[in-house]
């Protein structure tokens, strides 16, 4: 990581390629991470949860940002940033005052994929086959035929081989206006070696169901990773000699940033509503769920996540998390609307209709952690400065799929409702039409993270200030206290307010009338 800003006795540090982030207390040392710091803790260490490919745990742990959208096709899909930004190089970070910003482009910027379609033989058994061959030997030399390298490629060359069938070049699957132009450019006369001498070609097979894009990608990355000598040049020279085009492929794109910046009272971190674009003629944004992992807890060791619903929900590590027992872990979801559910709308969540109302906007995380110095405490509180009536505060517990414990917000840019038609109109089954409102919030998403410590590191002296507050349940009441009185939402008690027990009551009203009260019938003030 790259240090990108020193401010307030904190620093700031980026991973330029994957977007990573940690925050750091210079003097205590102390530090919180965008992602889990230690995923080779993960209890489970099934092969398939560490593989990208066959599970989306891992990729999940490594990103930042979370897209859900809905397609014309009605499909609810998922884009996180450590795939479909991170690992395409789709990052930039940039320098700001007192900390940077991060601008991810989530999914696929190429319209076609780096495939051959219809190629001359020839140009596939040198350009596609013979790589593969050729690093066969050098690992039969090196390792033998029995090593798991050995294996691993010749699977891998079959995986991408599998899907290509050899035919000749008049052979009936061929669409007969590529078999023209092959005929056109075959010549049965032309030198051995000539490419199109053979009369063969190679094509992608999808004459049997076709091959999803899904699929298509992860071809292509087996021709990135394999193939060295095959460029988006040699692949369109390819294709001009065989005269095939390759479908242009309509692929959603997601933008968004996320700025973070070092203030007085802890780590700014904002989400320029502007800065969130896509095609919003073909696709519907459901949400956003930024820093999903922002110091999560590993649940080996003991702790707790603070969750506002009513006066406060305190849920410890051990209540669904066993050390000892893997039979004894379980997923576990708490999640609510800021401020309650709007009963305006059609579409109601059931689990809301008897859940507590979460009437401040924060959350926060506390952890207790061993080691031969014995145990400290740390954590973090979180507060929703703006764009926090438009969010959910959610918390996650991993179970038996991986071992941390995380607390977040999930924003929606665009308020939307569902009606099934089948209560208005007479239709044959249930109908649904989902409306999305056409204004959207064009502000800034944002979140105050302030660092808890461990009571071995608090400023004890009452003269000296400080900016640390404890790391229990009862610090974080103070730092949001604090919070409330620095941004003038709240006054602070004086001396003699204190000492005459006078304390205040704050009534915040919205959209209250004045009315005059009856006793039988009779007016009263």
């Amino acid at each position: 990581m790259k240090l990108m800003a020193r401010s307030g006795g904190y620093e700031l540090y980026c991973n330029r390629y994957t977007g990573e982030v940690a925050y750091v207390n210079i003097a205590t040392k102390q530090v919180l991470t965008s992602n889990p710091y230690d995923l080779s803790s993960l209890q489970s260490m099934k092969p398939e949860t560490l593989d990208p490919t066959k599970s989306d745990t891992f990729t999940n742990l490594l990103s930042q940002v979370e897209v859900s959208f809905v397609d014309n096709e009605s499909n609810i899909r998922t884009f996180t940033s450590f795939v479909e930004a991170a690992a395409r190089n789709q990052i930039v970070v940039k320098y700001m005052k007192n900390g940077f910003r991060v601008e991810y482009t989530m999914g696929r910027l190429n319209t076609t994929y780096l495939l051959p379609g219809i190629i001359w033989a020839e140009d596939f058994e040198t350009y596609v086959e013979q790589p593969f061959l050729d690093l066969l030997d050098e690992i039969e030399n090196d390792l033998g035929t029995d090593s798991e390298a050995y294996k691993q490629t010749m699977e891998k060359m079959y995986e991408l081989v599998y899907w290509y069938v050899k035919v000749p070049y008049d052979d009936a699957g061929v669409p007969k206006e590529l078999r023209d132009t092959l005929a056109a450019t075959y010549n049965p006369d032309a030198p051995v070696g000539t490419v199109g001498q053979s009369g063969y070609i190679y094509m992608l097979d999808e004459r049997s169901g076709g091959i999803t894009n899904t699929e298509r990608a992860k071809k292509e990355d087996l021709i990135k990773t394999y193939c060295p000598d095959i460029d988006y040049d040699r692949l369109d020279e390819m294709h001009a000699m065989t005269g095939y085009r390759a479908d242009v492929t309509e692929t959603p794109v997601f933008r968004a940033a996320i700025e973070y910046v070092l203030e007085e009272d802890g780590l700014s971190v904002r989400i320029p509503a502007s800065s969130i674009r896509f095609d919003e003629t073909k696709y519907t944004l459901q949400y956003l769920k930024p820093l999903q992992f922002f110091g999560a807890g590993d649940l080996n060791n003991d702790g707790y996540v603070f969750y506002p619903d009513g006066s406060g929900a305190i849920v410890r590590f051990d209540e669904f998390y066993s050390k000892f027992d893997d039979t004894n872990r379980q997923a576990f979801t708490l999640s609510g609307t800021v401020y309650g559910e709007d009963f305006a709308y059609y579409a109601i969540d059931p689990n809301s209709k008897h859940a507590e109302v979460i009437r401040v906007p924060v959350y926060g995380i506390v952890e207790e952690r061993n080691s031969y110095k014995g145990t400290t405490k740390s954590g973090f509180f979180a507060i929703l400065e703006d764009g926090d009536a438009m969010a959910d505060i959610a918390t996650f517990f991993g179970g038996g799929e991986y071992n941390f414990a995380s607390a977040y917000a999930m924003v929606y840019p665009r308020p939307s409702d569902t009606y099934n038609l089948s209560e208005a109109i007479s239709v044959a089954d249930n109908k649904e039409m989902t409306i999305v409102s056409d204004k959207k919030y064009t502000g800034f998403y944002k979140l105050k993270f302030i660092m808890l410590f461990d009571d071995a590191q608090l400023v004890k002296d009452p003269a000296e200030k400080s900016d640390r507050y404890i790391a229990t349940y009862s610090g974080m009441a103070h730092a949001y206290r604090d919070y409330l009185i620095n941004n003038q939402v709240i006054d602070a008690l004086t001396a003699a307010e204190v000492q005459e027990n006078k304390l205040p009551l704050y009534i915040e009203t919205l959209g209250a009338v004045e009315t005059v009260q009856k006793i039988l019938s009779i007016p009263v003030n």
